[in-house]
Order: C-alpha cells, then structure tokens, then sequence
C-alpha cells in the first residue's frame, strides 16, 4: 500500500475546499434570491389583502344602498297603493 504524498493529500484537500466554498456561494445566492422573492411575495400579498378589504368595503356600501333603495322604493309603492285608494273612495 503506497502512503500519499503530502502535496498530492494537500491538493485533494485544496480541492475539496473549493468545492465547498462554491457550494456556500450558490446557497447565498440562492438564499439571497429566495429573500427577494419571499419580500415581493409578501407586498403582492400585502396589496392582495388591501384590495379585497376595500372591495369588501365597497360591497358593505352597496348593500347599504341596495338595503335604502329598498326602503325608498317599498315607501313609494305604499305612498302609491294609499293614494289609488283614495283616488278609488272620492269616485
């Protein structure tokens, strides 16, 4: 069994080394990357849930409208029925 050389053990070594740091410099790229991702996934959903709130709020108002208008109409048909009654006694 031949022993390996020192420079050879020291360049595998070496080697090795520089594998390592490689893959450390992907990973903070990726990291790096995957950070700016999670941020502007973050504002999207930030300005997701801001647009539905206000779409909720705008619902809420119109329901409010729908639920006077109602109201307004119902009144009027009631003002109507009252004056044919009255329309109908005076003949």
């Amino acid at each position: 069994m031949e022993i390996p050389n020192s420079l050879e053990v020291l360049s595998v070594l070496e080697k090795k080394i520089a594998n390592v740091l490689e893959l450390l410099k992907e990973e903070k790229n990726l990291n790096a990357q995957l950070i700016k991702e999670r941020e502007e996934l973050i504002s999207r959903l930030e300005s997701a849930e801001n647009s539905l709130l206000q779409e909720s709020q705008s619902i809420d108002q119109l329901n409010q409208e729908r639920f006077l208008t109602k109201e307004v109409v119902d009144e009027l048909i009631r003002n109507i029925d009252r004056l044919v009654e009255v329309k109908q006694e005076e003949r």
